[in-house]
């Protein structure tokens, strides 16, 4: 037996085994939007296509990778690069299945580009990153420099070399024998949050700008980027045949960190970003809802978004907020770890204060906690956080 095919039957009795399948039992509830006891706890630490995430499994599995490299390979691959991805992938689930004792199932899938390649891909607007491989900071290059640009942008199409494809998937199955679903990276990736596009078509401060000073013109822009979601994913799904579902079985991510409450106000939230996100909604099955921003005064507005699935909940929203206007209605995604905080340094007591703002809210609705459980302090915050609602939750 060779390296891989013992890597490879390693994986497969994780990918059996009763705690990965209690795993997937925990998944499939939320995506049901039912409670879940006890609540879920997970590291986010399967992010597909986070580089900074991609660097650290670097440092932890002590490979060198050439992340620039990969992002880039978007042509036919060879099997050196090939069995290199495989190896590397394989040995990630492996370690996080030994490790990080959350409640995320190890997935099957393994990826011809470590989910990278949107760093070195034009979105289908045409708007392209510039990537810093070392600190893993991004942005992308605004392509509308002035109003009459948008009058020269084409409604974006799905298209795809099909034999390219298949010989990328080619490549890995013969590694693996065919045994895991492959995901090929370099496809056209769709897209979802109209806010957070238009940011990147025309930077961010400018859209602000344009707020104030060219409303008429930002309505425009919106209008064109929702048409162009709906006919875009509208079109992959039917030439790919499948859904491509991204974070936590969601098909659309809405939001992103642009839209935030402590950047403009909720009225700006109401016209020139509800409409288009509730419109742009009808493309998906289901929504996940993003910001590491505030949220508190637009969590009465978002749950009205068609197919919303998960909210995420920053230590700069409101949890209180959240529970009284979403009223269990959808997954509501707690990040616990505040920058402004050191849970490092908290004794038990200070963590279990800490504790206390989420679990005296009850915990009788969908909820997932955002703890780095491989953590010292996610540990202890996880422990304590069980002992609070051991009463109610069994």
């Amino acid at each position: 037996m060779d390296h891989i095919e013992s890597l490879l039957a390693q994986v497969r009795t994780i990918l059996s085994s009763e705690e990965n399948q209690r795993r997937l039992e925990v998944q499939r509830k939320l995506s049901r939007r039912e409670v879940v006891y006890p609540t879920p706890f997970n590291a986010w630490d399967l992010t597909d296509g986070v580089l900074t995430v991609i660097q650290g499994w670097c440092q932890r599995l002590d490979r060198k990778l050439n992340l620039e490299r990969i992002a880039c390979e978007t042509g036919p691959l060879s099997s050196d690069f090939a069995r290199e991805l495989v190896e590397f992938q394989l040995l990630q689930k492996i370690e996080k299945f030994r490790t990080t004792a959350d409640d995320i199932p190890i997935p099957p899938e393994l990826h011809t580009n470590l989910g990278l390649c949107w760093l070195s891909q034009a979105g289908p607007l045409g708007t392209k990153p510039r990537v810093d491989y070392n600190s893993g900071a991004f942005v992308a290059e605004p392509c509308l420099k002035k109003e009459s640009d948008l009058d020269k942008l084409e409604q974006p199409h799905f298209q795809f070399d099909r034999s390219l494809h298949e010989s990328r998937i080619g490549i890995f199955e013969e590694i693996i024998g065919g045994e895991l679903p492959i995901v090929d990276d370099s496809l056209p990736r769709g897209w979802s949050a109209p806010f957070s596009t238009a940011a990147r078509l025309r930077g961010d401060l400018q859209l602000l700008l344009d707020i104030k000073e060219r409303p008429r013109f930002v309505h425009r822009l919106m209008d064109f980027i929702v048409e162009a979601i709906i006919v875009f994913n509208r079109e992959r799904k039917q030439i790919l045949g499948v859904e491509p579902l991204g974070a936590f079985g969601a098909e659309g991510i809405f939001g992103a960190d642009d839209v935030n409450c402590d950047v403009f106000a909720p009225s700006v939230y109401e016209e020139f970003i509800f409409p288009y996100e509730c419109r742009a909604a009808t493309a998906f099955s289901s929504i996940y809802y993003h910001s590491c921003g505030n949220l508190t005064p637009l969590f009465a507005r978002i749950i009205e978004i068609p197919h919303l699935l998960r909210i995420h909940v920053s230590p700069w929203s409101d949890l209180a907020v959240a529970v009284k206007e979403t009223t269990a209605r959808v997954v509501l995604e707690v990040h616990i770890f505040d920058p402004r905080i050191n849970l490092q340094k908290f004794t038990r007591e200070e963590m279990r204060s800490y504790v206390r703002k989420v679990t005296d809210l009850g915990t009788e609705y969908p909820l997932d906690m955002v703890v780095p459980v491989n953590t010292p302090e996610g540990q202890l915050y996880r422990e304590i956080f069980y002992e609070e609602t051991r009463a109610r939750q069994y």
